[in-house]
């Protein structure tokens, strides 16, 4: 039977009378952390257990509530799942336990949901790509592990939801006329401490007295009222999850406590009643409050042990036989660890024509224009239209996708009468150069290019290579000169528009080369462009704030704690073997 590490805790300190070195050896789990700047400016506290004797079975990222943190009660649980076999990480969210920010305060869980996304998807990639991966949640991390599965579709397979946020109790929320003021409250006044609950959350939280101690010994607990935007922002959250819960499809189990007086139990029957998930189990506990940890030993055992055997069976049977979701597809390869930073808003479903546009241009990457925009749907040319494993890159507003089918048609009339241009940017370690036109022309070079697996249609070839700025290379066509010959496997090449280079060893393959872009589309448009080793689509620059706020490579590379670095072929000692790509 499963016993929660709880169990040798003392109201004092989570580890009892042992110190964290010793209770770590006792579970033979070892322990690492570190701190990473957000882009935002802000140090995000991460960490990490991981089981001493054997290999991983699966991993477990940990998502936790408002108020709590990684570091103290969810430490003990992490610990509880690292001994099952499970590599488990955890991050602080801003304003909570060991990372910066105003205390508590949480008024974009946007922001929120981006930082778990770039540590838990940096942490993946320490491990094989078939490793089973599950979100653990709690309280307020319940909503956000729902909005990881939303923009990360197929890319987990399960989640956890204990005491999950999709509604707030009746009992806890603020008195009726002062809930309706949140919102102007949030405008004049974001950051006071205004808005009064009915007790404080451990208070109504933990059942056993000497658990509620503990909670509350952690000298980063806050039990201050929640400040007005951050309020404002619970409420929007819940509003807006209790309308997309027929969105939910990655498999999941929710725990919780009927008696649970701060997030209502009603909302996860609705949840489980409405997801469209085909594997779904709810267990509703009688007379248990909301922090099931905090509950009489036999009964938290007996939690945990559902939620143990849950995900072990889950990882078994990913293991036997492939099947990470509850559609029964095998999982897909993982997007860059740069996309996820820039979530697209939902929209472009009524672009009926995309596929026809895959169909004609299946090796492009890139509308070359300042103000492009590439729908990243399709990881592969010549496939069907399919949701992007990572979330991708969500949908675009209507006005968006009005104006990109304009240029749609606009690139289509101007590609028969413009020559070609090629070239390509991709993420992880960068190096942004200036011109290497002249390198390349002079010594008759041309590096690594792009490629897909599949082989294009000879008018899809002809079309692609016309294309003003295509940044991907395409099959040869009658106006290409007979040294300068390119296929759907094709090299580097470039144009006098493309006077940028960047040298990169791509996060999901580690393959290296250097691919070129245009400046002006790097500076003031959209770059997307396709790793020529593993076939993968990466959104490098987003000026025009078509996949969400705009931002550029800086933003994503600084939330994954990575470095843009700038200068010349010289100043940074570039070889031939850099130049040609190779495998890191």
């Amino acid at each position: 039977m499963v016993k929660h590490p709880i169990a040798e805790a003392d109201e004092k300190s989570i580890f009892g009378s042992l110190t964290a070195e010793e209770f770590y050896a006792r579970h033979s789990v070892t322990h690492g952390s570190e701190y990473v700047t957000n882009p935002r400016g802000l140090k995000i506290f991460r960490q990490w257990w991981i089981p001493a004797a054997a290999e991983p079975v699966g991993i477990v990222a940990i998502v936790h509530g408002y108020t709590s943190e990684s570091n103290w009660l969810n430490q003990l649980t992490s610990i509880l799942f690292a001994e099952s076999g499970f590599a488990v990480c955890g991050l602080d969210h801003q304003g909570h336990g060991f990372s910066d920010g105003l205390i508590t305060h949480i008024p974009d869980i946007n922001h929120v949901v981006d930082d778990c996304i770039s540590f838990f998807d940096s942490f993946r990639g320490r491990y094989r790509r078939d490793l089973p991966a599950f979100l653990y949640s709690e309280s307020l991390g319940g909503a956000i592990a729902l909005y990881i599965t939303f923009r990360q579709k197929g890319l987990w397979d399960g989640l956890v939801l204990n005491g999950a946020m999709c509604g707030i109790s009746a009992k806890f929320k603020p008195p009726w006329p002062l809930e309706h003021l949140l919102s102007i409250a949030a405008a004049l006044i974001p950051t006071w401490r205004v808005v009064p609950t009915r007790g404080t959350i451990p208070d109504v939280s933990f059942k056993e007295e000497w658990k509620r101690k503990l909670a509350l010994a952690s000298p980063r607990r806050s039990v201050a009222r929640p400040r007005a935007a951050t309020a404002n922002e619970l409420v929007r959250i819940c509003k807006e999850l209790q309308g997309r819960f027929e969105e939910v499809e990655v498999p999941f189990i929710v725990v919780h406590g009927d008696g649970d007086v701060v997030c209502d139990p009603e909302c996860v029957k609705q949840l489980y009643s409405r997801a469209s998930s085909e594997d779904k189990t709810l267990r509703i506990y009688e007379g248990m409050w909301h922090q099931l940890v905090g509950e009489p030993e036999e009964s938290t055992n007996k939690v945990f042990g559902e939620v143990v055997e849950w995900l072990i069976s889950r990882a078994e049977r990913r293991a036997a036989n492939g099947v990470p979701n509850s559609n029964g597809t095998s999982p897909l390869p993982l997007y860059s660890r740069a996309v996820s930073a820039q979530p697209i808003r939902r929209g472009l479903h009524h672009l009926l024509f995309l596929p026809l546009l895959l169909a004609l241009h299946p090796p492009l990457v890139l509308f070359h224009l300042p103000e492009a925009i590439v729908p990243e749907h399709l990881r592969r040319p010549n496939t069907h239209l399919h949701k992007p494993r990572g979330g991708g890159l969500p949908l675009p507003s209507m006005a968006a996708s009005r104006m990109f089918q304009r240029r749609f048609f606009t690139f289509l009339s101007s590609s028969r009468t413009t020559s070609s241009s090629h070239g390509a940017a991709e993420a992880s370690s960068w190096h942004l150069l200036p011109s290497l036109n002249a390198l390349f022309s002079s010594c008759r070079f041309h590096g690594r290019g792009l490629h897909t697996s599949m082989e294009p249609m000879e008018e899809t070839a002809s079309q692609s290579e016309d294309a003003p700025g295509s940044v991907a290379p395409s099959a040869s066509g009658d106006n290409q000169s007979p040294e300068m010959n390119f296929s759907a496997m094709s090299n580097l090449k470039t144009t006098s528009r493309h006077n940028l280079a960047m040298l990169f060893t791509c996060k999901v393959c580690e393959t290296r080369s250097v691919k070129m872009a245009c400046r002006d589309s790097y500076e003031k448009g959209v770059v997307v462009v396709r790793c020529s080793g593993c076939n993968n689509l990466h959104l490098i620059a987003d000026r025009l704030g078509w996949f969400g706020e705009p931002g550029s490579i800086e933003d994503f590379l600084a939330a994954r704690g990575e470095e843009v670095k700038r200068g010349s072929v010289d100043t940074l000692n570039l070889t031939l073997e850099d130049l040609v790509g190779s495998k890191s």
